[in-house]
């Protein structure tokens, strides 16, 4: 494969089986078992490099509150940690101030490109990884 775009965190959590049934009408004991059950799942995204050593790899991630600068740190960290060619970032905060979908593709600390909207997103990251390619 060329590429893998991993769009979201597939599976983070998932829940221990039980052979007992919850009650609809007692929400404080589902949402018991909920915490008590929860199991946190290895990040997929760090397997991507061993699977695929020649793929560009592409992650996402998605905080709320953060100053651009920090969000392009916290996506380089997650680029570095991951062995990663770019992730795509977005802070609900700025959208929402904003009023529009916006993204930051990026490739380091200092290199990085801000989107407006999905479709500047997708654009642009196609060409980001056809560039890193040659």
């Amino acid at each position: 494969m060329d590429a893998v775009i991993h769009a979201m965190a597939v599976s983070d959590f998932s829940f221990q089986s039980s052979k007992s049934k919850l009650k609809s009408d007692k929400p404080a004991d589902f949402i018991k078992y909920m915490s008590e059950n929860l199991i946190v799942n290895p990040k997929i995204i760090s397997s991507f490099r061993g699977w695929a050593p020649k793929a560009q790899l592409v992650g996402f991630k998605f905080e709320v509150g953060q100053s651009t600068k920090d969000l392009i740190d916290i996506a380089d960290d997650l680029r570095q940690r991951n062995n990663l060619d770019m992730v795509v970032a977005n802070d609900k905060s700025e959208m929402i101030r904003e009023n529009e979908h916006i993204g930051y593709i990026v490739k380091s600390s200092t290199d990085y490109e801000k989107c407006y909207g999905k479709n500047d997103i997708a654009d642009k990251l196609f060409y980001s990884v056809l560039d890193n390619q040659r």
